[in-house]
């Protein structure tokens, strides 16, 4: 009788996780989650930051241009229902004056000069709305009559430099009830105070809106040379009165 040979029982090993285990490899997880998601966000928040002054430096060009064919002098804003703008020059407002740049294509209509970070943190808006986040400077073209006979000089490329700025990031402006949202003023009414208020533009910290804005309370602003820099909160309190003074353009 032959014997066949006795084999032992084979013995087959499990390569699955253990809960223990599935529970360190989710925690681990979890914490790469919470350590890059705020990274992420702040390189998005930076990303929209640097469109937004992208979206500026085309403010520059066509106010450059503008200029140009106008024998030097900068658009003002010429609004029919606010006697202190520049209606008896030019009763044109800024935004519309930019409508054949292709910058503003009216009330209501999606424009390309609107910062995607304002756009995302102001709310509620106004729906219809103004559709652009840029406000020209109230002393560079924004206003013409201050009262007590202070009426602003003329904006022409040879009294502006890179000192002071002709457009900035516009202001929240709210509208209370039964209203209850906000817009963008067309006007950036910037003063020679170092003190917070509602004037300021809606990404830096103000008493009538909360927002992170840009990253560092930044501000996008173009200045008289053409160029686009960044200006913080800070910065502009800590600057002297005569600094603020050439910053604005203050004739008084």
């Amino acid at each position: 009788m032959l014997n066949r040979p006795v084999h032992a029982p084979s013995q087959t090993r499990s390569f699955g996780f253990t809960l223990i285990e599935l529970l360190v490899v989710i925690s681990i997880i979890a914490l790469l989650i919470s350590i890059l998601l705020p990274a992420l966000g702040q390189a998005r928040k930076s990303s929209r930051a640097i469109v937004c002054g992208s979206i500026m430096k085309q403010i520059g060009t066509w106010v450059m241009t503008y200029a140009a064919d106008s024998n030097g002098i900068l658009p003002t804003h010429g609004d029919t229902g606010w006697s202190a703008t520049w209606v008896d020059t030019s009763p044109t407002k800024w935004y519309d004056k930019a409508m054949s740049a292709g910058l503003y294509n009216g009330w209501g209509e999606d424009s390309p000069i609107k910062c995607p970070e304002a756009w995302t943190q102001v709310s509620p808006l106004r729906d219809p709305s103004y559709n652009f986040t840029y406000g020209i400077n109230q002393y560079m073209g924004g206003r013409r009559d201050y009262g007590s006979g202070r009426i602003a000089p003329l904006p022409r490329l040879e009294i502006v430099d890179s000192r002071g700025y002709i457009y900035g990031e516009s202001r929240a402006t709210w509208y209370s009830a039964p209203r209850n949202y906000f817009d963008f003023h067309p006007v950036l009414s910037l003063s020679n105070s170092a003190t917070a208020n509602s004037n300021w533009p809606w990404c830096w910290p103000n008493p009538d809106i909360e927002v992170s804005g840009h990253p560092g309370n930044n501000g996008n602003f173009l200045y008289g040379d053409g160029h686009v820099s960044r200006l913080t909160a800070d910065a502009f309190a800590g600057m002297t009165s005569d600094e603020r003074k050439n910053f604005l353009y203050t004739f008084y």
